[in-house]
């Protein structure tokens, strides 16, 4: 998830940026530079703005953790592991029946795709 879809998230569920930014002991203008791309969260900031979105902290993390590394050695070895670790879970969910289509559907959303299968 980008960031600016993590704030306008974080924002609807709060009821504004000025109720969101106490919530994650910040300003608004700090949540405006985050948002307009002047500034960037820190690690333990981004994973606050996460569970105030209500999003998965450890999604947020891993995804911010590539970005950071995106076109280094690093970056590489982290890519590889992932992708790894993403083949065993695409393999563990085939078992259980869950169909790569329907998944991004979801727009690979795991939460999304159990909540609409459960209200089938």
């Amino acid at each position: 998830m980008e960031l600016n879809e993590l704030i306008a998230r974080a924002v609807s569920i709060a009821g504004s940026a000025y109720k969101l930014a106490p919530q994650l002991d910040v300003t608004q203008q700090q949540i405006s530079d985050w948002k307009h791309g002047r500034k960037k969260p820190s690690i333990e900031q981004l994973a606050d703005l996460a569970l105030a979105a209500n999003v998965s902290v450890k999604e947020v993390l891993v995804q911010e953790a590539i970005n950071r590394a995106a076109g280094t050695p690093r970056g590489k070895r982290l890519q590889r592991a992932l992708g790894k670790a993403h083949v065993g879970l695409l393999e563990t969910l085939a078992i259980f029946g869950v169909s790569v289509a329907a998944l991004h559907a979801a727009n690979g959303d795991l939460r999304t795709w159990l909540a609409t299968m459960y209200i089938m």
